[in-house]
C-alpha cells in the first residue's frame, strides 16, 4: 500500500511535521530524516507503520497512545528515539529495535507489554528513565566497553532473569534496574558504589554479590527484594532504607569498615535474628531496625553516642540489649513495642530519654533511670504492664503526661524532692501502686494523674494545684482541686 504524499507535511529540513491522512498502514516517505514530536500521537486509525531507510530520528511522543498500532518496522538508520515515542502502545507485537541506536528517551516504550525486545547496550549508547518499563526483554546484552548505565535505564523490565554487567562498567546510576524481574545479577569488579534505588522493588532478586570495591550502599538500593544474605566486606556507609522490607534476609555480614547505618536501613527485615554492629559504627539512623520481628539480641558498640528515634520500634522478639556507657541520648520511641524486652540497664552516661522510649514494653520488669535525667517525658513507660519497680533519680524535676500510664504491676515508686510537677494521667490505672511519697517541691498534679490507683497510699502536700479527677477511683477522689490540702491515705 502507498500513501498519498499530500498527507505528509515535510519541511525544507526533511522533517515530517504533520500527517493529515487516515490510513491504517503508513509508510514514512524515504526523503524524511526526522519524524517530529507528536505527529501520530493518539492516532487510533493507525495499525502498521513502516519507517523508510534514511530516517535518523523519531521525536518525542511521536506514536504515543496509538491504541491499535500492532506492527512497527524501523530501519538501522534510526539512531535516536525520543521520550514517550511509543508510550502506552500496548497493542504492538511486532517491533525491531535498531542495532545501532545512540539514544532512547525517557519512557519511550512504556507499557509496550506485547513486544519482546532484544536490547544490546553499546558503548556511548544512552537509555533514558523507564525506557522499557512494563516491557518484556528477551535478551539484554551489555557490551564490554560500556562504562555507565543510565538512571532507571532498565527499571520495570519484565522477562529477564539473569543479568551480567561487564567489568568495564564503573557506575550504575540511580534506579537502573528498579522494579524489574531480575533474579540474579553479576556486578562489575570496579564498582565503588551501589546507587540509590538500583534494585529497589526487584521482588525476585535472591542472589547478589557486592564487589569488594563497593564503599557505599545507596538509599533503598535493595529495598523490597528477596535476597537472603549479603556480605558487605568493605562497605563504609549503608544508606537510608538500603535493605528495607527484605523479608527473606537472614544474614548480614558487616566488617569494621562500616561507619554509619542509615534510617530504616534494615526496617521490616523480618527474618533477621541476630545482628552484629561493628565498633566502627558511629551513627545508627531512625527506624534502622524497626519491625525486625525476629531479632532476639543485638549489641550496641561503644562507638555509639545516641540511639536515634524508633531504632528498635516493633522488635517484638528482642529479649535483651546492652546499652554501652558511651550513649548519652535515647531517642523518641527507641524501644517502642519491644514487647519481649525483660531487662534493661540504662547507663549513667545517658542524659536524655525521649518520649515513648519504652512504650508498651510489656515484659519489662524493672528499670533504673540514670542520675542525669531531669524529666521523664510523655509516655516513656506507657503500658509497661510488667514493670514492678522503678527508681527515679534525685535529678528529675518533671514527670510528663502518661509517663507511667497503665503500668498495672507497678507497686512502688519514689518521687524525688526536686519534682515540681506530675502531669496529666502520669500514673493512670497503676492498679498495684501502693505507696507514693510526695514532697513539698510538688506544685502541680495534673488531670487524672493517679486516677484508678485503687491501692494507693499517698500524702499530698499543702498548696498543690490538683487537676480534674487526679485521684478519682482512690479514697482521695473527693478532693476539691481549688482548696490547698494535706491529706493522707493509709491502707
Amino acid at each position: 500500500m502507498s500513501n498519498s504524499l499530500d498527507d505528509f507535511v515535510i519541511n525544507e529540513n526533511f522533517v515530517l511535521t504533520k500527517y493529515t491522512g487516515s490510513d491504517s498502514i503508513v509508510i514514512i516517505p524515504n526523503n524524511v530524516k526526522i519524524v517530529a514530536d507528536r505527529v501520530f500521537e493518539n492516532n487510533n486509525e493507525l495499525e502498521k507503520v513502516i519507517v523508510s531507510p534514511g530516517v535518523e530520528r523519531i521525536g518525542n511522543a511521536t506514536f504515543a497512545n496509538c491504541m491499535f498500532l500492532g506492527s512497527v518496522t524501523i530501519p538501522d538508520t534510526v539512531v535516536s528515539i525520543g521520550d514517550d515515542a511509543f508510550y502506552n502502545d500496548y497493542a504492538i507485537n511486532e517491533f525491531n529495535l535498531p542495532k545501532s541506536f545512540e539514544s532512547i528517551g525517557n519512557e519511550t516504550f512504556y507499557n509496550c507489554k506485547n513486544i519482546e525486545f532484544d536490547v544490546v547496550l553499546k558503548k556511548d549508547s544512552k537509555i533514558g528513565n523507564n525506557a522499557f518499563a512494563k516491557c518484556k526483554l528477551k535478551n539484554l546484552v551489555i557490551e564490554d566497553g560500556v562504562e555507565h548505565i543510565d538512571a532507571y535505564a532498565f527499571a520495570g523490565i519484565l522477562g529477564i532473569q539473569n543479568v551480567v554487567v561487564p567489568d568495564s562498567v564503573k557506575t550504575i546510576a540511580r534506579g537502573a534496574f528498579a522494579n524489574s524481574s531480575i533474579e540474579s545479577i553479576k556486578l562489575p569488579k570496579k564498582l565503588d558504589a551501589i546507587s540509590d534505588f538500583v534494585f529497589s522493588g526487584c521482588k525476585k532478586l535472591k542472589d547478589i554479590v557486592v564487589p569488594a570495591t563497593v564503599k557505599s550502599i545507596g538509599q533503598r538500593a535493595f529495598a523490597d527484594t528477596s535476597i537472603e544474605e549479603v556480605d558487605l566486606e568493605n562497605v563504609e556507609t549503608i544508606g537510608d532504607g538500603a535493605f528495607f522490607n527484605c523479608k527473606n534476609l537472614k544474614k548480614v555480614d558487616t566488617k569494621e569498615t562500616v561507619k554509619s547505618i542509615g534510617a530504616e536501613a534494615f526496617a521490616s527485615c523480618s527474618s533477621i535474628e541476630n545482628f552484629n554492629i561493628s565498633n566502627s559504627v558511629t551513627k545508627i539512623g531512625a527506624f534502622a531496625f524497626s519491625d525486625c520481628v525476629s531479632l532476639t539480641s543485638i549489641v550496641i558498640p561503644e562507638s555509639i553516642k545516641e540511639i536515634d528515634d524508633y531504632v528498635f520500634y516493633g522488635c517484638t522478639a528482642l529479649t535483651n540489649i546492652k546499652i554501652p556507657s558511651s550513649v548519652e541520648k535515647i531517642g523518641d520511641g527507641s524501644f517502642c513495642w519491644c514487647s519481649s524486652l525483660e531487662e534493661l540497664r540504662i547507663p549513667n552516661s545517658v542524659k536524655e530519654i525521649g518520649k515513648k522510649a519504652f512504650y508498651k514494653c510489656s515484659a519489662l520488669t524493672s528499670v533504673t533511670i540514670p542520675n542525669k535525667i531531669k524529666e521523664i517525658k510523655n509516655e516513656t513507660f506507657f503500658r509497661c504492664s510488667s514493670l514492678e519497680d522503678i527508681v527515679i533519680p534525685e535529678t528529675v524535676e518533671s514527670i510528663q503526661d502518661r509517663a507511667f500510664y497503665r503500668c498495672s504491676s507497678l507497686n512502688k515508686v519514689n518521687i524525688p524532692d526536686k519534682v515540681k510537677e506530675i502531669k496529666d494521667s502520669a500514673f493512670y490505672k497503676c492498679f498495684a501502686l501502693k505507696y507514693v511519697e510526695l514532697f513539698d517541691s510538688v506544685k502541680e498534679i495534673g488531670d487524672e494523674a493517679f486516677m484508678w490507683c485503687s491501692s494507693l497510699y499517698v500524702e499530698v502536700p499543702e498548696g498543690v494545684k490538683v487537676g480534674k479527677n487526679a485521684f478519682h477511683g482512690t479514697k482521695l477522689d473527693s478532693v476539691d482541686p481549688m482548696i490547698p490540702l494535706k491529706l493522707s491515705l493509709h491502707r
